[in-house]
């Protein structure tokens, strides 16, 4: 399996996994819009996670401005979640600094549908960007 390493540049996770969906990482911008488009729809999944409508609506808005000039919001478990559902694929995420044997926890595995769950996942490498 081959290792493409992406710009750590705060939009790594969007670029990360349009790379791998549309074989062009710079189209992250646009994956990182579909997905709080996705998340704004499908509201009643997410809102309880972050304490009621308002908070959440105001993370998603915080999540829409790709990191440029060190400003700007990275993506991170409720994105990679959405992700998953949004593209029915599973997304499997590997900590190079804990070793790369199993990938991490983040998405219920309960939550995906039976058939995403068997579907191909998009495997992607984490590193501790320093930006």
């Amino acid at each position: 399996m081959a290792v493409d390493n992406m710009q750590a540049d705060g939009n790594c996770l969007f670029r990360a996994i349009a790379h791998q969906v549309y074989g062009d990482e710079d189209r992250h911008a646009k994956l990182r819009a579909m997905c709080c488009d996705y998340m704004l729809k499908h509201q009643e999944d997410f809102m309880d996670f972050f304490g009621g409508e308002q908070l959440f609506r105001e993370y998603v808005e915080s999540r829409r401005r790709p990191v440029k000039d060190g400003f700007g919001e990275w993506g991170d478990d409720p994105e990679i979640r959405t992700c998953e559902e949004m593209l029915d694929r599973p997304i499997l995420v590997y900590d190079v600094e804990r070793g790369i044997a199993e990938p991490m926890v983040t998405h219920l595995e309960d939550a995906l549908p039976e058939a995403v769950k068997h579907r191909e996942p998009l495997r992607l490498r984490s590193v501790t960007a320093k930006y």
